[in-house]
């Protein structure tokens, strides 16, 4: 299911690309779940390539996995930023592999500061390095659904909302 979130994000915002990335390693069960999503909705196959942690110096060698990627538009995908150090590695690497990296798709926006600054992590990666973040929702939405809904089944629902608040308060733009 979650999947499918990432890909009608992506398909929605119209984002062109050939390879589809998931930094190791949390990154890796996200790309090929899109990837497997993308083809059962849209009927197109996209490549999947994630990096490893440490260079492999026996069989197949080094860092990049799958897809080539250079040349090729390449969409990297997470599960969050936070302090955007993760997508600046991967960023990094792909660059340096000839890639034409296209944005960068998350689940959740945390709304969260980049450290001192007066941008969100999401709005500081956008502005450094040039392309766009998407996200499938962002914390405001969550907390407006969970305000708004009748989710009878969380236990302390409104003890979690004002937690969300406080740290939204405290880490938020």
């Amino acid at each position: 299911m979650l999947g499918r979130c990432y890909a009608q994000a992506i398909h929605d915002a119209g984002v062109q690309f050939d390879v589809i990335f998931g930094p190791a390693y949390k990154g890796i069960p996200l790309a090929t779940a899109f990837a497997m999503a993308w083809f059962e909705m849209f009927g197109e196959s996209k490549d999947v390539s994630y990096n490893r942690k440490e260079v492999k110096d026996h069989g197949e060698g080094g860092l990049l996995v799958g897809a080539a990627v250079s040349g090729q538009r390449v969409l990297i995908i997470d599960d969050v930023i936070t302090a955007g150090t993760a997508i600046r590695e991967s960023v990094n690497f792909l660059v340096a592999s000839g890639a034409q990296i296209v944005g960068t798709v998350v689940s959740l926006d945390r709304q969260e500061r980049a450290g001192d600054a007066s941008l969100s992590a999401i709005q500081q990666v956008e502005q450094d390095f040039g392309f766009p973040v998407f996200s499938i929702v962002r914390l405001e939405e969550l907390v407006r659904f969970l305000q708004t809904s009748e989710v009878s089944s969380i236990e302390n629902l409104d003890q979690h909302l004002e937690n969300m608040r406080s740290y939204r308060d405290t880490y938020g733009v």
